[in-house]
Order: C-alpha cells, then structure tokens, then sequence
C-alpha cells in the first residue's frame, strides 16, 4: 500500500494568482507490506527510472504536469526501509489554480511478484485579496477534512461539510444563492473538482449529489453553509473542490476562489 504524507497542498497566492511560497508542497511516499515497509530504490540515476527491480524494493516516477514544475526525487530512511521525498514544486502559472500530480509507484513484494500503484497529489491555490483596509477575505474553517473509511469501503462523511465567509475589511458580507450580488453580498458561482470525478458534480454549482448542499443559514447569519458530502469515488482517495466567488460584483473580486479537500483514511492502514 503505497501512502503520500501531503495529498492535498494548498498555495498562498496573490489575488492574480501568483504563488508566494511553495514551502512544504512536497511529499513523501511510503510503501507497506502488511505492517512492513518495502524499500525505495531510486536506480543508479537517482531518478528511480532504474529501480524497483529486485523483491522487497520500489520505484516511483511523477508524471508532467502542465503549467508547474514538479519537486526531485530523492531517498530517505535507511537500511532496507527507505522511501522516496518529493521536493517542493515550483513554477506554478499564475493563470492555474489546481494541479493533479500523478505518482507512479512500481515494484516487486517481497515474494517477487511485481506490483503497480498510481497515487495523486492535489496542489491548489488560495488566493489574496487586495491589501488595505477594505480588503476582502474569504475563509473556511473545514478547508481540509478526512473521512473514515471502514474494511468494505463504506465512507462516513459526517462533518464533511462547511461554512464560507467573506469580510470586506471588518464588514461580514452576506452570501446569497443566485443572482448579481450586491456591493454587501457575495455568491458561489461555480465548483469545479479535482481529479475530476473524485465528487459527482452532475448538478453543478448548488445541489450537487455527490457534494455537500449549499444554504443559506437565515436568521442574524451571513455565511453560506455547505452541507456533508455524501459521495466520493472509489478509485480516489483525496478530492478537492475549488469553489469560485463574486464578492461584491467588484472588479477584481468577481472569480475568488476557495477549497476544501477531502481525504479518506482507510481502517487498517
């Protein structure tokens, strides 16, 4: 089983979506036996295109991304239990706002048989706003959130879902479902997920099947609320929803962008 430390990684950038750190974007990448950990081999080229060959070891190799430079590949650990560190990326264009990096992971168990895993990473931007004292904020307070997963694969996704809040300055914006927002409200206008069909997105941007339902709380409350999920692919195991924004129908304010990751933790792994 192979297992990432940082499946989904969030980018602080500017509100034009230039990145300002990519501190902590990497990973690393471990491979069990059971409870065993199987050793990386990187090959005589440090790349691991030459390894992996013999039982008990594994390769990884990344795929290339559009628009963002992947980390190096390099060894950790030692003795017969090292893994693989994924530096931290760079190179990301201002005009993208998510990347899926892919992991391919390939190797022999040790009784020789040969295995094969591909692993995502998700790295996504979160954007500022315009400095000052008016500046608009949006923020999430369950912005990443892991979901259990039982021995048969049965996903509980209570407390999944999440609240979105916008501040100009220390004004609290009020969200409304439809329609042009005025300069005192704002509205989710769109959600786009990554790996695509990590969510059914089928009735995109409000009622989702597979995302959590967006409401309006009412009453004294000016947030939007996004319900708990109840669907996620089984094939994926971290999804992220990139959520965009008109704050105001301001220039400058009318594509904000959120996200929230949700990763499954598996029993027994």
């Amino acid at each position: 089983t192979p297992v990432l430390s940082n499946e989904a990684h969030v980018l602080p950038a500017s509100t034009a979506g230039a990145v300002e750190s990519y501190a902590g974007s990497g990973t690393t990448i471990t491979v069990y036996e059971g409870a065993s950990k199987l050793d990386y081999d990187g090959g005589t080229d440090g790349t691991g295109a030459t390894g992996g060959a013999t039982s008990g070891h594994w390769k990884v190799t990344i795929g290339n991304t559009a628009n963002i430079t992947e980390g190096g590949i390099s060894a950790g650990g030692t003795g017969d239990e090292r893994y693989a560190i994924i530096a931290a990326h760079s190179g990301a264009a201002d005009g993208t706002d998510v990347y899926t990096i892919t992991y391919t992971i390939a190797g022999k168990a040790s009784n020789g048989d040969a295995f094969s895993f591909t692993k995502t990473q998700t790295i996504s931007k979160s954007k500022t706003g315009v400095e000052g004292t008016n500046a608009y904020t949006v923020s999430m307070p369950n912005a990443s959130h892991t979901v259990p997963v039982n021995t048969v694969g049965s996903i509980t996704f209570a407390g999944s879902g999440t609240n979105i809040e916008v501040f100009k300055g220390a004004t609290e914006l009020e969200g409304i479902l439809t329609g042009t927002p005025s300069a005192d409200q704002f509205v989710v206008t769109g959600r786009v997920v990554s790996p695509a069909g990590a969510f059914d997105t089928s009735s995109a941007p409000y009622d989702d099947s597979g995302l959590g339902i967006i409401t309006v709380p009412g009453g004294s409350d000016k947030h939007l609320e996004v319900a708990d999920f109840d669907e996620m692919s089984a094939t994926e195991d971290v999804g992220t929803v990139i959520y965009t924004l008109n704050l105001g129908n301001v220039a400058g304010q009318t594509a904000r962008t959120i996200n929230q990751s949700i990763t499954k933790a598996t029993s027994g792994t």
